[in-house]
This record gives structure tokens, sequence and C-alpha cells, in this order.
């Protein structure tokens, strides 16, 4: 059974693990090697993670005995590819070195603010079909929480692959993250240790060709099942 610390330490770092961007990666190791090589917003990103550093390390390597990755990436050549695909986003006009940086700096925060709806949305979800549970908005999952302001909602804000989609605006992030973990159905799996396992949830969820869709009779038959075992 895993300690209530390996837990944390999953939680604060399984966006480094599955299909999440090799970009992330990359910049962490460098952190990893030395951290004034990277931008200040993600350094003090990696510093509040405040975990064992060769710990996590040894999630993003893998086991030794795993096909070694290519993880030493420089960190200017992803920072140019980024750069030429934000280039190609906003009809090749060119991008600053300020706003760049303001640009990573919103998708650390789109991916908390995913990561929250992950961890917390099945605590406000529908599941009660009289509607006397009364359900709490929790603070966390609200975009002013992670540092979003209303004319930052219809821009277009790179995620990589921490989803399903490269690029998404906080109000499309918002109503598919409601739609997913804060319906009829909740779901709590983002304290799985076993990185696969975790994926397989996380993609039975948000991809749709992956989800169930029941007919009228399929739920009756559910629901006499579960009467039945009531």
């Amino acid at each position: 059974m895993a300690s209530n610390k390996d837990n944390i330490i999953f939680e604060k770092t399984s966006f480094l693990q599955g299909s999440n961007s090799p970009f992330i990666k990359d910049l962490y190791l460098q952190y990893l090697e030395n951290p004034t090589t990277v931008p200040q917003s993600w350094r003090e990103f990696f510093d509040g993670l405040d975990e064992d550093t060769e710990t996590i390390q040894k999630e993003i390597l893998g086991p030794s005995w795993a096909p070694k990755k290519n993880n030493t990436l420089k960190i200017n050549t992803v920072e140019k590819d980024l750069v030429e695909d934000k280039e190609t986003i906003i009809n090749d006009t060119s991008v600053s070195q300020e706003n760049y940086e303001k640009e990573k700096e919103q998708s650390v925060k789109a991916i908390a603010l995913i990561r929250a709806y992950r961890i917390r949305g099945h605590l406000i979800a529908n599941l009660d079909p009289l509607g006397i549970m009364e359900r709490e908005y929790l603070h966390e999952l609200h975009p002013t929480d992670h540092g979003f302001k209303k004319e930052d909602y219809n821009k277009k804000i790179y995620i990589g692959e921490y989803m399903d989609r490269e690029y998404a605006t906080i109000n499309e992030l918002l109503s598919f993250l409601r739609k997913t973990y804060c319906s009829t159905i909740g779901v709590e799996y983002m304290h799985i240790s076993d990185p696969i396992e975790k994926k397989w949830f996380r993609e039975r969820m948000e991809k749709k060709e992956k989800q169930l869709n029941f007919t009228d009779t399929g739920k009756k038959f559910i629901l006499n099942k579960l009467i039945l075992s009531e």
C-alpha cells in the first residue's frame, strides 16, 4: 500500500508521466541539473514541488532497464520549436521574449487548473437525482484561484500533450472539465500510484471514443440490478 508521502509525490509529479508534454520533462531535467538555466516562472513552479529531486528524476527517466529516452534535448531547441508553433497560430507575427515568458506561465497555470478538476472535480459532481444534496463550489476549481483574469478566458493557451489537444482557451477547458468531472459521474483516480492505471482512467473519462454511452433500456437494466443488490 502506498504511503501518504508517495501519494503526494505522484499527485505533484503526475504531469511528468505518460503522454504528457516532453517539453516540460526536458525543462525539468535541465532544472535539476542547473536551476539558473531555466526561466524564472518555471523555476518558481519547480521549486514549489518541494520534493526529493532524485525521486522525481527517476520518475521521468524510468527504470534503469528501460530503453533510454533522449532527455538531453537543449531547452533553446525546445523553445525554438514552441515559438515557431506560436508564430503559426498568430499568423507568423513575431513573439517577444517577454510575451513568450508570459505564455509559458499561462501554460503552467492552465495545467494546474486541469489537475484541480482531475483531483477535486468529483466533490461537486451531480450524484443526487433528488436534488437534496447541496454542492458547494470549490475555489480551487475556479480560474481566478490559479491567477487567470476574465480577459484571459478566450485566449488560446498551449497545454502540449497534457490533454487530448494542443491549445485551448480557459472557457473551452472549463466547459470540458465540468462536463467530464462534475456532471452525473464522479471519479477519483489521481491518488493511484501506477501511471498506466491512472492513464487508463483518465482516457476513459476524457476521450470521447473511450466513453460508454448507454441506451435508456440499458440504464433501466443497470438501475434494476442496483435495486436488487440493495
